[in-house]
């Protein structure tokens, strides 16, 4: 699949997500948070096109994470935020949006 195609198939793909639809996955290990500095878009190219050396470098920097018990806490609250999220199977990358 030529890289316009699988971006154009992504970007489609990205939608808004209440933590309570993300927890689940979170709980399984499945859900990745993506640092402010890096686009959903970008992270779901790197995953779908298995990048590892890119990916480790973001795991490795802190940029892609998993996301903390202190988090997952805070994000059941009622005024929980609402993520940018898209599914690479098996992952979920998600990226809170500014309140």
């Amino acid at each position: 699949m030529e890289e316009k195609d699988l971006k154009t198939q992504l970007t489609e793909m990205i939608d808004v997500a209440e933590w309570e639809w993300l927890e689940p996955h979170a709980q399984k290990g499945n859900l990745f948070l993506v640092n402010a500095n890096l686009s959903v878009l970008e992270v779901g190219l790197a995953v779908a096109e298995d990048n590892t050396e890119v990916v480790q470098r973001w795991l490795d920097d802190g940029m892609l994470q998993r996301p903390s018990q202190s988090q997952m806490d805070y994000w059941q609250s009622a005024d929980a935020p609402k993520f940018e999220s898209l599914i690479v199977h098996p992952f979920i990358l998600s990226k809170e949006q500014p309140a």
